[in-house]
């Protein structure tokens, strides 16, 4: 019986301690999109775009999408009524910062991407990258700053390194409806959903133990930035860690749709679907798309 009851507690301590795997994966640009843009991440309700100088978000009306997805046919031709889609994008960039960080990607993953946009085949892409992590070093001086994903909520870090100036940091956000914060949380209203940032935890770790040091979000204007009520030690890294949440109408990503997969020869497994959002927006702000002209088709190699 001694036998079973350990079978059960290996069991359960596996459960508990394995970790969730990353659900974002960072496709990096190797030339399918304009220059500026280093990666391309898909979030719920939208995606992103890094870039040298900040992170551009763009979201849909996912409950438009899901009745496009789900909605009934004509009576007389067969095919769809798709309305205009309500979408809304903003960007927060690096203010007095580091243009030109040496950007590095970590963990690449499984999955690779072929692009097929537009009719000139030099300009076609084929087996490119993704990655679970990206990093911008030195966005302020003795600054990197580390984009990644935890679960389904996206995480981003500053690494700040012994003597740098933690102060620097200043966050500056265009395009949103309104920039608020509440019970120590900030809220990023777009005229399509609401993103919410919690709490920032910060820490060090001193002579192999954790120590939490206490941080707030501080807003004026448009701008966001760190403050510390009380010391830590300047000596040692410090690490900044919020968390943001993607909170969406209908609560899960409905701006693609798997249609069709099949397998190679290999074990490789190929899957087919509609992507929504194969042009990249230009400007900040709210804007309207016809959901026909956005539509483009999507090949994944896992």
């Amino acid at each position: 019986m001694k036998y079973f009851y350990l079978f059960i507690f290996l069991i359960s301590s596996l459960i508990i301690t394995a970790a969730p795997k990353p659900s974002v994966k960072f496709i990096r640009n190797e030339g399918q999109w304009e220059n500026s843009i280093r990666f391309r991440a898909d979030v719920p309700g939208g995606y992103l775009l890094v870039k040298n100088t900040g992170i551009q978000y763009v979201f849909f009306d996912t409950e438009a999408l899901s009745a496009i997805h789900t909605g009934n046919l004509d009576a007389k031709s067969g095919r769809k009524n798709i309305e205009r889609i309500k979408g809304h994008a903003y960007e927060m960039t690096f203010e007095e910062a580091n243009f030109s960080p040496k950007i590095e990607a970590a963990a690449q993953n499984q999955a690779i991407y072929n692009y097929f946009i537009g009719n000139d085949p030099t300009k076609w892409k084929s087996n490119v990258a993704a990655f679970d992590e990206v990093y911008l070093r030195d966005i302020y001086p003795n600054i990197d700053f580390k984009l990644y994903s935890y679960d389904q909520s996206l995480k981003y870090e500053y690494i700040v390194k012994p003597q740098a100036d933690a102060s620097k940091i200043r966050m500056k956000y265009v395009g949103l409806e309104s920039l608020s914060i509440d019970n120590q949380q900030l809220y990023y209203k777009t005229s399509v959903n609401v993103v919410k940032e919690f709490e920032p935890y910060s820490f060090q770790v001193l002579n192999g133990k954790t120590i939490d040091v206490k941080s707030n979000f501080q807003v004026k204007d448009n701008e966001v930035q760190f403050e510390f009520p009380e010391n830590y030690d300047k000596k040692q890294t410090l690490i900044i860690d919020p968390e943001l949440v993607f909170s969406t109408y209908s609560g899960s990503r409905s701006d693609n749709w798997a249609q069709t997969a099949t397998y190679d020869a290999d074990g490789n497994l190929f899957a087919g679907g509609s992507v929504f959002g194969g042009d990249f927006t230009a400007t900040n702000g709210s804007f309207q798309v016809k959901g026909s002209s956005t539509n483009a088709t999507g090949v994944e190699n896992i």
